[in-house]
């Protein structure tokens, strides 16, 4: 069993990632991850992990925008090692439908309780290349309800206390 707890703000809050301040939106609960090719059965230091938002209303698995890769790049990833799945259709807030290419990859959120756990992710993670969906994108990546669902971690929102838990 993992866990991990985490604080809530109910106003926009600034992220310090790698030097940069990345500004994230008021109720975002944020953990840490890391990525590496699905075949890896650890992490190793070119692992190291960056901060990913919890967003329900996405339904995908882990939604990355070309803007995401230098935090990346810093935490030792990109996505040149990770193998291309294909494609999918991804629609933004505004209703505008792109297709996206995805990745093969494991995802390993850190947690409080258990260490790292290691979520396999079929049929992958999607990457937003710059211009293939003309919308801002998110300040960091995005774990959508479809990665919730795969390990069946359950998110747990307390908004009084501006509190959060997954528990897995």
């Amino acid at each position: 069993m993992g866990m991990i707890k985490g604080q809530l703000s109910n106003i926009q809050q600034a992220l310090s990632v790698h030097g940069q301040t990345i500004a994230i939106g008021a109720f975002m609960p944020v953990v840490s991850a890391s990525i590496s090719r699905l075949d890896a059965t650890k992490l190793t230091r070119s692992h190291r992990a960056f901060p990913v938002g919890i967003d329900t209303g996405y339904s995908g698995t882990l939604y990355i925008a070309e803007s995401h890769i230098p935090l990346m790049h810093h935490a030792g990833k990109d996505l040149s090692d990770l193998p291309y799945a294909g494609t999918r259709r991804l629609t933004d807030a505004s209703g505008m439908t792109r297709m996206v290419p995805m990745h093969s990859a494991a995802v390993w959120l850190h947690g409080d309780v258990g260490g790292p756990v290691r979520i396999p992710v079929s049929p992958g993670i999607v990457y937003n290349p710059s211009g293939s969906i003309a919308i801002a994108a998110p300040p960091i990546p995005l774990i959508g309800g479809e990665f919730l669902r795969l390990k069946n971690i359950k998110l747990a929102v307390d908004y009084g206390a501006l509190e959060f838990t997954l528990t897995w």
